[in-house]
């Protein structure tokens, strides 16, 4: 059995009295420790359906295989943890909180998760912000930090609690071509090095195709 398995995911969305078929028996199989690249046209489904692998939305039909588990038949609450400690986001705005510095940033998703333990998440962030040779940036927020920076800290905050899964939804797509080598190359390690599983979606070829397989959405 793979590690993550999307099985005959369809998603449907209704506007007005039209019902919109966005996701159509979507079967994709991922497997420990690689990076993969989501492709496909604007429209095609991807957003929703890395929301789908995230627990952020559900389908319409179909399951998603997590470990051997069904994510969609979760409660709410098994639904949350799955979210907080077995999956991390990136997306194309970094989504940092302006008033928080970059080491409060990356603190904050252990502190949701582990009853508000500052010390221990203070120590786990000073190690990833050293790691992703940011230490000298811990005191700045996000206004005073370049793209690539911003960047890097929302990969540092998606994994502090260490995830499985990453899921970075155009995670480039604000970044000059130099900071998007250099965030992929950051995401490869990590897949080499604590074989998390990471799908990023992009649609920059170049991107892409430095990954370890590209997997293509059609549009309906």
């Amino acid at each position: 059995m793979a590690f993550l398995e999307i099985q005959n995911i369809c998603k449907d969305f209704i506007v007005g009295s039209t019902k919109l078929n966005v996701l159509e028996d979507i079967n994709i199989s991922f497997e420990k420790g690689e990076i993969v690249a989501l492709c496909g046209p604007s429209g095609a489904g991807k957003s929703t359906l890395m929301n789908i692998i995230g627990g952020l939305d559900k389908p319409t039909s179909g399951d998603i295989i997590y470990n051997g588990e069904n994510i969609i038949s979760k409660s709410d609450t098994e639904l949350d943890i799955y979210r907080g400690c077995e999956v991390g986001f990136v997306f194309q705005n970094s989504y940092l909180l302006d008033d928080f510095t970059a080491l409060e940033n990356v603190m904050m998703p252990y502190q949701l998760s582990f009853n508000d333990d500052t010390k221990t998440a203070k120590q786990y962030a000073l190690k990833l912000l050293e790691d992703f040779q940011l230490i000298d940036r811990k005191d700045h927020y996000p206004k005073e930090l370049s793209g690539g920076e911003q960047q890097r800290i929302a990969v540092a905050r998606a994994i502090i609690n260490s995830p499985n899964i990453i899921l970075a939804d155009e995670p480039t797509g604000n970044l000059d071509r130099t900071n998007s080598n250099h965030l992929i190359e950051l995401l490869q390690t990590l897949t080499s090095e604590k074989s998390i599983t990471v799908i990023v979606v992009t649609h920059d070829e170049l991107i892409a195709n430095k990954l370890d397989r590209i997997i293509k959405l059609e549009k309906k």
